[in-house]
């Protein structure tokens, strides 16, 4: 796979991002989908087992929560009011996604996030390190912690499984990673058509950004809907005129022999 696509009405917000070369991360309480991103965890153990886990956080004295966990220390059991339904979603909003797709070609995607086939979808190089697909934005919008396996500001993208089944809820006490990372990478069957692809950013490695710069040159196309206005068109054209980028440019119209849009040069 050498690129990776993104669908945008077209508004103040969508030309900002392309005069500005980023891509906007969303957080799990904006999305779509009201099962999106919902980690579901739980804590049950003996209050030996929540103190080890309290142990293993390895919070130092100069850790502004240090002294609330030598009160769990002492109490165990407050730990079950700490993992409650409310604490948990503030918890989920401490992650960014941004969402993506491998078909360009898909009607639904069309009319559902491109404003009834007249908004656009932007192409986006991909890049491969260690045989993880991802995009490769600029180092600065991040605080210099990541894995060795990968340069700065690569984030890797991992693409949707989609089920009738929630992953196995998690208790805490486990510490698994691997099954908590399931809730953002399923979703419900319903939402199959969309191909998605997705890259998750945790605010304390992206300084709380959600838009992301990137190279201006990893975007190679615009593809304009079939029912794009001209001056439409005209108005993102002059972006990438002004910007001096050279960009491909291409249109999507009904294919006369299947269910699905055609992409030709325009």
């Amino acid at each position: 796979m050498k690129y990776i696509y993104k669908f945008y009405n077209i508004n103040e917000n969508t030309l900002d991002s392309l005069k500005n070369s980023y891509l906007y991360f969303a957080k799990p309480s904006q999305l779509n989908d009201p099962f999106d991103c919902k980690i579901r965890y739980y804590i049950k153990g003996t209050d030996e087992e929540k103190r080890d886990y309290i142990r293993s956080t390895k919070l130092k004295p100069t850790n502004n929560k240090y002294y609330e966990y030598i009160k769990y220390l002492n109490n165990p059991k407050l730990l079950d009011d700490k993992f409650n339904k409310n604490n948990i979603e503030k918890a989920n909003d401490t992650i960014s996604v941004l969402s993506l797709t491998e078909n360009p070609h898909n009607t639904l995607m069309w009319s559902h996030y491109a404003e009834n086939h007249s908004g656009i979808c932007i192409k986006i190089e991909l890049n491969n390190y260690n045989d993880l697909y991802g995009i490769k934005f600029k180092g600065h919008n991040f605080n210099g912690r990541h894995t060795n396996l990968v340069p700065p500001g690569f984030i890797f993208i991992k693409k949707i499984n989609y089920s009738e089944t929630m992953p196995v809820q998690n208790n805490i006490l486990n510490r698994n990673i691997e099954d908590m990372a399931k809730y953002l990478y399923t979703k419900h069957e319903n939402w199959k058509y969309e191909q998605e692809w997705r890259a998750v950013i945790y605010d304390k490695f992206s300084n709380s950004k959600q838009k992301i710069t990137y190279n201006p040159r990893k975007l190679c196309g615009i593809i304009f809907g079939d029912k794009t206005k001209i001056d439409n068109i005209d108005l993102i054209k002059n972006v990438f005129k002004e910007k001096n980028c050279q960009i491909d440019y291409y249109k999507a119209i009904p294919s006369t022999v299947e269910y699905k849009m055609d992409i030709i040069d325009l």
